[in-house]
């Protein structure tokens, strides 16, 4: 996810990094300069070849020698646009040559040594500016000391050289400094990006889970319960009127209630807020002392409903009445049973005597054992304990399965700072649940 971004990131690099870290009028100046290199040294080159040519025909060379300097050195300033680092180093040299060698006098070589200390200060290493700076600058006082003339009249010019490379350095100096600006902004706004694309993304996963939880719990449960009816009445010939009345007011019930679920679903997924605080079994938020009476609530439909499917088993809870749980949390919470319970509905065995057992083909005849869901609280976590017996078969063959719902359920859980284990053998499930609890400060500034 991190290269992609990259590459769309830095197309607006320079915009959002000046927008984040407050760059300056000069700091926008410099950008300029940075991004016209090549006009800026044809300017400045152009500028000291102008200054150059003025002083040739104030003071022209007396001799051949200095004459070639002088060309040299021109030729060198005319050519700094395309070879900066070459031709600088080429100045460099020719003012050291120029002083060592004797000549009758005429340019003074400066303004070209001084091009090439700025460039040199700006963008090479600092012992290579110190050393080139202190060469030229100490041939020029042995050439003055030689020709009889007060080096006091003359230091000035090897200062002026000196200070020109420092400057040249201090330019270097200010650009790195922008760029590590621009790259921090840069860096502050990928990091936004890449956080609101984690929401997104933890959005879409809660959005995920919600919809599986609301929907395919309820219909799985309506799946089963039609299988059933439709195997006994196959094995029968005929169903009971009154349990077959009570069956289609709880297929009734659950399918108003998947079609609140969805519709909550929706809106969740609309940005609507309706249902992105609590959306647990379509109830809006409670407050945490109902929590305890919502779990009750809970294992009790969710018992019964199971036990018209033919499980027996029982579910027990032992927490207190006023949990010090997040409401991010409790909702997890109910959701997280609700595919408990599901997962048992879905993988557990029937037992053979029971009513609506089908006692035909495939594995409905066979021995099956019971469920217990356990649910407690124990040093400072919130535990949810869960087995049931299973025959290794899968007796509602036509059901879909994603596979995605307690893996989705332990992603969420550990957002949660809990844990999620589960497995099956031959023998049967266990699942377990941990999540910790909060402190009551934690919940009141929730």
């Amino acid at each position: 996810m991190s290269n992609p971004m990259m590459r769309v990131e830095n197309c607006l690099m320079r915009t959002v990094g000046q927008k984040d870290a407050g760059v300056s009028g000069s700091s926008i100046a410099m950008h300029w300069i940075s991004g016209h290199r090549i006009a800026m040294k044809a300017l400045l080159a152009g500028a000291i070849f102008a200054a150059t040519l003025i002083e040739l025909l104030t003071d022209p060379p007396r001799d051949a020698l200095a004459w070639c300097f002088v060309v040299v050195e021109s030729a060198l300033i005319i050519a700094f646009p395309m070879s900066s680092r070459l031709c600088s180093l080429g100045l460099a040299a020719c003012f050291a040559l120029y002083y060592m060698v004797p000549t009758n006098g005429g340019g003074s070589e400066y303004w070209g040594v001084w091009l090439a200390a700025a460039y040199l200060g700006y963008a090479m290493r600092a012992w290579i500016v110190a050393l080139v700076v202190l060469v030229d600058g100490v041939v020029y006082l042995m050439r003055i000391h030689l020709l009889g003339l007060p080096l006091s009249g003359y230091v000035m010019c090897a200062l002026v050289l000196a200070m020109i490379a420092a400057m040249g350095r201090c330019m270097r100096w200010r650009d790195d400094a922008v760029k590590a600006r621009e790259e921090r902004a840069a860096i502050r706004a990928q990091e936004r990006r890449l956080q609101e694309r984690l929401e997104a993304l933890h959005k879409d996963e809660e959005a995920a889970l919600e919809i599986h939880d609301s929907v395919t719990g309820n219909l799985a449960y309506l799946a089963m319960v039609l299988e059933v009816k439709a195997n006994q009445a196959r094995s029968d010939g005929s169903v009971q009127q009154d349990d077959t009345e009570r069956l289609y007011l709880t297929l009734s019930a659950k399918v108003n209630e998947t079609l609140s679920q969805v519709r909550q679903v929706v809106d969740f997924l609309r940005n609507q807020g309706t249902a992105s605080d609590a959306l647990v079994w379509g109830v809006a938020d409670t407050p945490r002392v109902d929590f305890s009476r919502l779990l009750q609530q809970e294992i009790r439909c969710s018992d019964a409903a199971l036990a018209q499917l033919g499980f027996v088993g029982q579910s027990a809870v032992d927490v207190p009445r006023s949990m010090s749980l997040t409401s991010a949390a409790q909702k997890e919470v109910l959701s997280f049973l609700r595919e408990v319970y599901t997962n048992i509905g879905v993988h557990g065995s029937v037992p053979k005597n029971h009513a609506m057992a089908f006692q035909g083909e495939g594995d409905w005849g066979k021995p099956a054992g019971r469920y217990m869901v356990k649910i407690r609280v124990d040093d400072g976590k919130f535990i949810i304990d869960s087995s049931n017996d299973a025959d290794g078969s899968e007796r509602f063959s036509s059901k879909p399965h994603s596979g995605m719902g307690l893996e989705l359920h332990a992603r969420a859980v550990a957002r949660l700072g809990g844990s999620v284990r589960y497995g099956s053998n031959a023998s049967g499930w266990h699942i377990c649940m941990e999540l910790p609890l909060v402190s009551e400060s934690s919940l009141t500034s929730e």
